[in-house]
């Protein structure tokens, strides 16, 4: 491997290069060490253990990027490592959302997550749904899409292979999501 850069640049690439060199690292919801690149600024490498495919991995990872909004984000499919570059904040947003998504086929428990309080945000928060009896994809996606506009939160993100909704909104978007979910996905369905 060739790499150019400034010294900073060559710093961070040696310590990615050795993160991703380790074995035995793809542990559900490992990290490895962490790169501090400034005081708000930090690198890590996440692990996704559960995801059977490919497709399921880039589930998982595309859904934690788009809700946890961080733009430097990158995947290698082989290890299931994803590259997280973020603010302190964001990244345990990132580890707390993935530790609810990497999970093994039929273990998530309950019709939910607990919630996550985005910090600094009194208002903000994070939850996943588990909808335990949509049998099709597109029973799943249908809910989603009712969920996302009956209740207008613009972060609504599925991850097909667990049924799993994450969402991201206000207290009052999150009650009312459960409620539809529960109404939607109830055992009469």
């Amino acid at each position: 491997m060739a790499v150019r850069g400034t010294p900073a640049q060559m710093g961070m690439a040696e310590w990615l290069v050795s993160e991703l060199n380790q074995p035995g690292q793809q542990k559900p919801g490992s990290s490895a060490g962490e790169y501090r690149v400034g005081d708000d600024d930090v690198m890590r490498v996440l692990y996704v253990a559960n995801a059977k495919s490919v497709q399921d991995f880039q589930e998982i990872a595309n859904t934690v990027r788009t809700i946890v909004e961080i733009r430097r984000m990158f995947t290698v499919n082989t290890p299931r490592a994803v590259l997280v570059r973020s603010t302190p904040d964001q990244m345990g947003m990132a580890e707390w959302l993935l530790g609810q998504l990497d999970k093994p086929a039929g273990a998530q428990q309950g019709l939910a997550s607990g919630d996550y309080r985005v910090p600094g945000a009194a208002d903000d928060v994070m939850r996943v749904f588990y909808l335990a009896n949509a049998k099709s994809v597109q029973d799943f996606q249908a809910a989603a899409n009712t969920v996302r506009t009956a209740t207008a939160i613009r972060r609504v993100f599925t991850y097909n292979a667990q049924r799993a909704l994450a969402v991201r909104g206000t207290p009052n978007q999150l009650a009312l999501a459960e409620k539809l979910i529960h109404d939607l996905d109830g055992p009469s369905r």
